[in-house]
């Protein structure tokens, strides 16, 4: 398979069969022929042709940038993300903290924390009127994990509102 391409790099047809000769009859001399899919738009560069690179992409607004990533001396720059806490500023080029989505997200783990807690501790219930003490030994020490971390998210969601 055949992939033509055109000065500016944009692709024209695809052929299954034919002569270099055939093909800049039918397209004219100024073309590009490839036995690799460039895909649709190629860069053309000194007279050769070649696939568009991600910054390529980037720069003829096909694709954008992505959260942590900016342009820096011709190369993308990644920056990985501290935590979930955390937005991309795009014109600083940094992740900013955000205290209150840290704060949010908190407030729903323990509650959902404290869910599974009051569950188990109807499980405990019902495990002590039924004298099953493995079980009840069992879902007390879920209970008091549980509460641990309870204990540690309220810790932290008290230094956070200081």
């Amino acid at each position: 398979m055949k992939y033509i391409y055109d000065a500016t790099g944009n692709r024209i047809s695809i052929k299954h069969i034919g002569t270099i000769e055939e093909f800049k009859q039918e397209f004219g001399n100024n073309i590009f022929i490839s036995n690799v899919d460039l895909g649709e738009k190629a860069i053309v560069e000194n007279g050769t042709i070649r696939a568009m690179t991600r910054l390529d992409r980037i720069n003829e607004k096909l694709e954008e940038l992505q959260d942590g990533e900016y342009i820096k001396d011709n190369e993308i720059i990644i920056v990985e993300r501290p935590n979930n806490f955390h937005f991309w500023d795009s014109k600083k080029n940094i992740w900013v903290y955000d205290q209150e989505l840290e704060i949010n997200a908190l407030e729903e783990e323990i509650g959902t924390l404290e869910g599974e807690i009051s569950g188990l501790y109807d499980e405990l219930d019902k495990a002590v009127a039924r004298k099953l003490k493995m079980r009840e030994k069992r879902l007390n020490e879920e209970i008091g994990k549980l509460n641990e971390k309870i204990e540690n998210k309220y810790k932290r969601y008290n230094e956070l509102e200081g």
